[in-house]
């Protein structure tokens, strides 16, 4: 290529960069508009299905209502959601809706401001507009998810952080600093409080100090966000007597194997590093990937997820070289990605978790890409990127506002049930009419509590989130111990695995009374463990259990031979510890749906915490659920209304309640 035309290329690409920044201020007005525009026509009408959201709704009336202190998913976002709930008198879901499309606004403006001056304007503005019109942030924006409030702060941390270290490059003395470090600090502690993962923000504030080797700044930042934190821990020991941070619950969760199955056990550091490589396959090269506007593989790819982390370091290098300044970003990305990598379970896999660092990735990587090139004359290629992704991201979203269009209209028209799948239309049919044929004074259960909460105008339902099974080998001790202390005589009964008639676990009726674990050995056998009192014959249970060719065991030591554990899902059920669930919690009705694992797929499972209660108390406790009305046809997925039967087992309910009281 001659001088001149060279000369002539790099004077094109000069006026390229020259219209963005004579227009910078307009085209980002711009951008902003855009993305209102389309948040309005993507605007989701009902509350969504994953419970998050209403469970954050629901934290803020019992906030308000004094009850309970938020602390699972983080503090702040349900005070925050408590405060419009106090100004307009109750909780109107659309206008909660409507604040969080103003927040991811504010995430713009922020970010607009964050970087203006530190990326080339047509990088800045290309990744607002990227941001703008891409679904998945619009849709979470009119959500009533923690997301749009944690972006917003986000993005104010790093416009805070900029603007306090251009003052310390400045050498601005440290009395006139004072409000920038309370604005970093303030925004350091709300990021904290509104989700876990926001203490990477303090940690790579600190971290970034230190390899800066400015000591003293690395130690104002600490304090700075103990000006706020500190207060907000006296208000909660003060007037709530917490006197825990607030995440220990999902911190000790980190450490399980698996959640709701606390029996698994806790993760090994091999299991560890297994959780973070899937993670990594998962979020990088397949939700990332989408979010961006590419078609990735179904269940991701490694060799993907590989390219990924080359884009990270590449950007990392790329930034520590020649773009100092904006190595904060790129470290927060890192840590707090990679803490969330190691930190979540596998089976949670939710794109919302990686979506709320895009924006920011996109703008660091495109500067990356300009920073590498420029001298070439060919960061053009950070454009390409920058249009190529936002091209697809609008194509996603003009697709989905076409399928949206008639669910939306049909909403609008007073369809209720609208674009519900028949699970969801008879859950929520149930949970209705309990609330309107049910007083208040009466204790209704059901999965999903925050849901039925949203649908029924704030009626509570008591949540029954997991099945409290054992672990085997605890069982089996607790029987020697019995055994060999009490001097009781013992009776177990195996059913054979290929028995799925409920009638053959009513054989030993009436000595469910004794009845003290159900094992359930999915490998090997299930077994009814029972303790008889002296009096009771033996030799006539022996009899039942001939008679019907099961086999039995009498002796705890032949039990404990006969009992191998050959899969990690094997369990063991206390029925006593399932009705104190019911009685403690004063329930009185119960809401029983077969809600799909699976939205998408009838066929993939239902969520059983509900029918194995129903189930195992039913063993012990025949006749304690009565069916009032049902929703759906047998066979269309339906849900049932049950009401507590206390009066059938009153006997045996007496004992346990008394038992209760006794401890």
């Amino acid at each position: 290529m001659s001088t001149k035309k060279k000369k002539a290329k790099a004077k094109k690409n000069y006026n390229l960069e020259s219209f963005f920044q004579n227009n910078e201020q307009a085209l980002f007005i711009s951008t902003v508009i855009i993305f209102l525009f389309w948040a309005v026509m993507l605007f989701q009408l009902k509350i969504s299905l994953g419970e998050d959201d209403s469970a954050y709704i629901m934290a803020a009336k019992n906030f308000l209502q004094g009850k309970t202190f938020p602390t699972w998913h983080g503090s702040f976002y349900p005070i925050f959601v408590a405060l419009f709930i106090k100004i307009f008198g109750g909780i109107n879901l659309t206008l909660l809706k409507t604040i969080n499309i103003i927040l991811d606004a504010l995430q713009l403006v922020f970010l607009y401001y964050a970087f203006r001056r530190r990326v080339r304007s047509s990088l800045l503005i290309l990744s607002l507009l990227f941001a703008s019109v891409n679904v998945f942030l619009l849709i979470y924006s009119s959500l009533t998810y923690s997301e749009p409030l944690y972006m917003a702060i986000q993005a104010g941390m790093l416009w805070a952080f900029f603007a306090l270290y251009d003052k310390i490059q400045q050498n601005v003395p440290f009395k006139k600093t004072i409000t920038a470090w309370l604005w970093l600090g303030l925004a350091m502690f709300l990021l904290s409080i509104t989700r876990n993962i926001g203490w990477a923000g303090i940690i790579t504030v600190v971290l970034f100090f230190l390899l800066d080797k400015r000591w003293r700044e690395a130690g104002l930042s600490i304090i700075a966000m103990l000006v706020f934190y500190l207060p907000y821990n006296l208000y909660k020991v003060s007037v709530w007597h917490i006197h825990k941070a607030g995440f220990e619950g999902q911190f000790n969760a980190i450490f399980m194997k698996n959640p709701y199955n606390p029996h698994l056990g806790h993760e090994t550091f091999s299991g560890f590093i297994n959780r973070f490589l899937i993670n990594s396959k998962q979020y990088l090269s397949y939700h990332l990937i989408n979010i961006l506007g590419f078609t990735p593989p179904n269940r991701g790819s490694a060799l993907l997820t590989i390219i990924v982390y080359i884009a990270f370091f590449y950007t990392l290098f790329i930034l520590w070289k020649k773009k100092r300044e904006l190595l904060l970003p790129i470290l927060y990305i890192g840590i707090a990605v990679a803490v969330t990598f190691i930190t979540q379970q596998t089976f949670w896999n939710q794109e919302r978790l990686i979506l709320i660092y895009v924006p920011i990735i996109v703008i660091l990587l495109s500067s990356a890409i300009y920073e590498h090139l420029k001298n070439k004359k060919s960061y053009i290629l950070a454009h390409i990127f920058l249009l190529l992704i936002i091209v697809l991201s609008f194509g996603r979203t003009i697709k989905y506002y076409k399928e949206y269009k008639p669910l939306k209209q049909s909403i609008l028209a007073g369809n209720k049930f609208a674009g519900l799948t028949p699970d969801w239309k008879h859950y929520l049919q149930a949970v209705q009419y309990a609330a309107e044929h049910l007083p208040d004074s009466i204790h209704i259960a059901c999965r999903k509590p925050g849901i039925a909460f949203i649908n029924t105008n704030g009626r509570e339902f008591t949540g029954i989130y997991k099945f409290p099974d054992a672990n085997i080998d605890s069982v089996l001790v607790r029987l020697n111990m019995e055994t060999a202390i009490e001097h009781r005589k013992f009776f177990a009964v195996e059913v054979p695995q290929t028995s799925n008639q409920l009638s053959k676990y009513y054989i030993l009726y009436p000595y469910f009374t004794y009845l003290r674990a159900f094992i359930n050995d999915y490998s090997v056998k299930k077994i009814f463990a029972l303790f008889t009192p002296d009096s009771t014959d033996t030799e006539q249970m022996q009899k039942i259990a001939q008679k019907n060719k099961l086999i039995y065991y009498t002796n705890i030591q032949e039990l404990n031979q006969q009992i191998v554990i050959k899969n990690k899902s094997d369990y063991a059920v206390y029925p006593d510890t399932l009705m104190k669930f019911f009685i403690t919690r004063h329930i009185d009705y119960l809401i029983l749906a077969r809600l799909r694992k699976i939205p998408t797929n009838k066929n993939a499972g239902i969520i059983t915490t509900i029918q194995r209660f129903v189930n195992f108390m039913e063993l012990k406790f025949p006749g304690s659920f009565v069916v009032v009305s049902r929703f759906g046809a047998l066979n269309d997925e339906p849900a049932f209304l049950i009401k507590m039967n206390y009066q059938r087992n009153k006997q045996l309910i007496d004992k346990i309640k008394q038992q209760k009281n006794d401890k």
